[in-house]
């Protein structure tokens, strides 16, 4: 399915949902604010790291690197018009230093996927899920989903990280315990496993599962933000943060040793 046709169906995604946790006005104001350059380059070293894991063949075809010229110089600038022309429509460019570490990743996330996919199962990447969740459209394009022989599914969601080994803070910052009953909903998945790749050298990986109190309270974020949708969809009103003082308690982890 083409991007531009799965972004037209009206149903609630896993990233949309986050935002309306956080307010509605936070989540109308992403759908129509243009897009940011900084945060293009971000998300583009995300897609091509998964790109790199889940479709590796594809990867190699498709992502080219620039060459390294000085393109203030006569040859440099004609190193460079050589290398763009032979681009394909289709092909991305990226520096070599970026290229290296999205390979990295990329093979970190296939060795971890190697562990988790018996021979005999079969995979579908990155396809676009529909359904809906009491009475509420919703969607998603899960990273993979895993059929294993016994007919149960599975999904593996691939996470870059500064730190695998305090991956359940990113857990907690990014909301990822809304995303796994999410996913799990629109594929009926009986698993959901997250592969945490580190970003720097050694490129390693820790892999998760949320236990059922986190699923469950992630659940409950889920029929929260549908809710809340539903009402400001329903009244065309779309709130901002409360402006009331508010009181702040600090994080049980601010609490444990070496926090």
């Amino acid at each position: 399915m083409k991007d531009e046709d799965y972004q037209k169906h009206p149903g609630l995604n896993y990233s949309g949902a986050k935002l309306i946790l956080r307010s509605p006005l936070h989540y109308v104001t992403k759908l129509n604010e243009p897009e940011d350059e900084e945060e293009n380059k971000a998300l583009q070293i995300g897609t091509l790291t998964h790109l790199a894991a889940l479709q590796p063949k594809l990867f190699e075809m498709s992502v080219k690197v620039i060459p390294e010229c000085d393109r203030r110089t006569k040859d440099g600038k004609a190193i460079y018009e050589a290398f763009t022309a032979g681009l394909s429509p289709t092909d991305t460019a990226v520096k070599k230093e970026d290229y290296d570490l999205i390979n990295s990743m990329g093979l970190a996330a296939r060795e971890a996927i190697k562990r988790l996919v018996p021979d005999d199962a079969t995979t579908t990447v990155e396809q676009a899920f529909f359904g809906q969740y009491k009475g509420k459209d919703i969607k998603g394009r899960p990273d993979m989903v895993v059929q294993l022989a016994s007919g149960e599914r599975i999904i593996i969601d691939l996470k870059t990280t500064q730190d695998a080994k305090g991956f359940k803070r990113d857990v907690a910052s990014f909301m990822y315990y809304l995303q796994a009953p999410w996913y799990m909903q629109l594929t009926g998945a009986k698993k959901f496993y997250f592969v945490a790749l580190e970003k720097k050298e050694p490129f390693d990986y820790a892999i998760f599962e949320l236990d059922e109190e986190a699923l469950a309270f992630g659940k409950l974020q889920m029929d929260l933000a549908l809710d809340i949708w539903s009402n400001c969809v329903k009244f065309q009103s779309y709130p901002g943060y409360p402006k009331e003082p508010q009181m702040i308690s600090l994080p049980k982890y601010a609490f444990e040793p070496n926090s």
